[in-house]
């Protein structure tokens, strides 16, 4: 049997007596697709920066099967439009950690850039300032920079922020396809939309509770302590709201 692409151990993030991330547990096999859902504050962002290194946890353990970077798209927050970076460029960053930034990088890098471009429809764009794209082109391009190094596992944070609703169903779709291929943890606000492309859903709100499905009801959210917008499905497309207090 295969170990999982990521195995998570009793991990604690954050100091004093209300720690961030109450001694999670969580597995994550290499065919999965976890929807990350959760109040703000409740610990998403936190987890995935704990996962990418970019936070050191007070304990815990955290084991990751495979050889290859992460692949990682944090939220997008301001960017200086003018910086004078090119679209193929930003893709090769994506590669630092294989190459090193000061490395020469190779024909065969150069190559990939131009197959992971073409993929998301952006390669129209590669020679473009990045600072001159809409919101949507940059998500394309910054995938693209995440998926470089081929991850077995691709880590994503709200990548529909500051996009239209187009693009946001071609993204999916997107994930759906390399989903083929690797596991994919994405944090959303949005479970409605993204309900009907993941294998399961991970409530995280200090502690986490891992689903392995991608419908939930209103009784295993409330046990899970996870204030979220209930999404649920049907002929007619509906939500459910939940008054939701802390115990």
């Amino acid at each position: 049997m295969q170990n999982p692409v990521i195995d998570i151990q009793n991990l604690v993030v954050g100091y004093g007596d209300a720690p961030i991330l109450n001694g999670i547990s969580f597995q994550v096999e290499h065919n999965d697709f976890v929807g990350i859902v959760g109040p703000n504050g409740g610990g998403k962002t936190t987890l995935l920066k704990v996962i990418v290194g970019l936070l050191k946890p007070e304990s815990g353990r955290i084991t990751l099967n495979t050889d290859k970077p992460l692949g990682y798209l944090p939220q997008m927050n301001h960017h200086d439009d003018h910086f004078p970076i090119l679209v193929n460029e930003v893709v090769l960053s994506g590669l630092f950690g294989q190459r090193g930034i000061l490395s020469r990088y190779r024909k065969a890098d150069h190559e990939l850039v131009d197959y992971w471009l073409n993929y998301a429809g952006v390669a129209h764009l590669a020679k473009k300032r990045f600072g001159t794209l809409s919101g949507g082109q940059r998500q394309r391009v910054l995938l693209c920079r995440a998926l470089v190094s081929d991850p077995d596992l691709l880590i994503l944070d709200e990548p529909n922020t500051f996009v239209d609703n187009r693009f946001e169903g071609e993204l999916y779709e997107l994930l759906r396809q390399l989903n083929e291929t690797r596991a994919i943890m994405v944090v959303t606000h949005d479970l409605g939309t993204i309900s009907s492309y993941v294998k399961s859903i991970a409530c995280v709100n200090r502690d986490l509770h891992h689903h392995k499905s991608n419908i939930i009801t209103t009784k295993q959210l409330e046990a899970y302590n996870c204030p979220i917008q209930l999404i649920t499905h049907g002929k007619v497309p509906h939500t459910v709201l939940l008054n939701h207090t802390k115990p």
